[in-house]
């Protein structure tokens, strides 16, 4: 299983994470 399809909440604030690491 798709785990973004599972957790759509995680894989949005992992990305929102990475943009605020990436500056």
């Amino acid at each position: 299983e798709n785990s973004k399809t599972k957790h759509p909440q995680l894989f949005y604030e992992a990305k929102l994470y990475k943009l605020l690491q990436g500056g």
